[in-house]
């Protein structure tokens, strides 16, 4: 579900969730630019398939799935506790 995709600070790091159309690297420039010391994760889209993933359900009449969303948010959550963290300030 995560990629590594700069390894800058250890107790900071950004966490770049992508669009349709994009992949995990789409936002790293950006993120370089604005922070070059951070440490940088991306997250792996689970909706969709092939260049048409994203991390959630598109809007359906310019509604937020909330469900979808919630579900989505927790099993990033449920990822993350395992992974073996020390950072102090995450940014989504």
């Amino acid at each position: 579900m995560f990629t590594l995709l700069h390894d800058g600070s250890k107790d900071e790091a950004y966490f770049l969730f992508h669009g349709t159309g994009g992949n995990d690297f789409q936002l790293l420039r950006v993120m370089e630019e604005l922070n070059p010391n951070a440490t940088i994760i991306g997250v792996k889209a689970t909706e969709g398939v092939g260049s048409n993933r994203r991390y959630f359900s598109p809007l359906i009449n310019g509604q937020l799935d909330r469900k979808d969303f919630e579900s989505n948010i927790n099993g990033f959550m449920e990822e993350w506790k395992k992974e073996d963290s020390h950072l102090r300030k995450m940014y989504f």
